[in-house]
């Protein structure tokens, strides 16, 4: 199991979607969970960085945007959040 770490840019995202989306913490655990027990077979690879990314999506809770995490694996033991974005139909739909 890997320890997964916040960078100061991610929170910076976090800090601005956290009050537009409902139970966003409830959704960054699972997300974190997932990531330190299966960090390269959870995400997908963005090409041509080190970064996966990982999609949200609304499901049953219509309230809750869907969201992109990115993340690196930096070693055997650690990974970091690097950036959160909601996702772009979502963002439209906001006028975001």
């Amino acid at each position: 199991m890997r320890t997964v770490r916040e960078d100061d840019e991610y929170r910076k995202m976090a800090s601005a979607i956290e009050p537009d989306a409902r139970r966003f913490d409830d959704i960054q655990d699972g997300i974190k969970w997932a990531i330190a027990i299966n960090a390269e077979g959870f995400g997908i690879p963005v090409p041509g960085t080190i970064l996966r990314v990982v999609a949200t999506t609304r499901y049953f809770l219509p309230e809750i945007q869907s969201l992109w995490f990115y993340y690196s694996i930096d070693d055997e033991h650690t990974c970091t959040l690097r950036a959160v974005h909601v996702a772009p139909e979502e963002a439209g739909e906001n006028g975001q």
